[in-house]
């Protein structure tokens, strides 16, 4: 059945990546399949599913300057994506809205999971960040939300963690 292939494959999950909460959103509920960083994914998470983590603060920081900041440039990212910012906050895309402000709804929590298929240099996307390396994901898999602390880089999910995953 679906529900126990999905089992299988988020039982395959050991690692994950912390994102800012607005950027862990737009990959679940939107359609960013890249994450953005200054470094290379790990050679052994290439081909590999692994969790996408909301952390603490969107913006990277306390505050509402801060989730402001954040919530703008997701706008700004998913509109040159194909999105059309509304005027009520929502963004819509093929039929699809998503309220902007729900994108960073749950922080410190498990989103979604992903498999990394591999990296590169070039703007492919409205969501690729110039200057950075570009995560390729593809097969994203939106959960119930697993709360738990994240860290920073790609990390290790304790057996606690993974089986909550697994339920969810």
């Amino acid at each position: 059945t679906m529900s126990s292939e999905l089992a299988t494959s988020l039982q395959d999950v050991t690692r994950a990546i912390t994102l800012w909460p607005e950027w862990a959103g737009s990959i679940a509920y939107l359609d960013k399949r890249v994450e953005n960083r200054t470094w290379e994914p790990p050679k052994d998470v290439i081909g590999t599913r692994i969790a996408i983590h909301a952390g603490a603060y969107t913006g990277g920081g306390k505050g509402t300057g801060r989730r402001i900041e954040g919530l703008t440039a997701v706008a700004r990212m998913a509109t040159r994506s194909g999105w059309q910012l509304r005027r009520d906050g929502s963004l819509r895309k093929d039929g699809s809205t998503v309220a902007l402000t729900s994108l960073d709804a749950r922080c410190g929590a498990i989103l979604a999971t992903a498999v990394v298929v591999g990296f590169d240099v070039d703007q492919r996307t409205g969501w690729d960040v110039p200057g950075q390396v570009h995560w390729r994901l593809e097969d994203v898999i939106v959960v119930q939300p697993v709360l738990c602390v994240g860290l920073q880089r790609v990390w290790r999910l304790d057996e606690q963690v993974r089986s909550r995953l697994v339920a969810a």
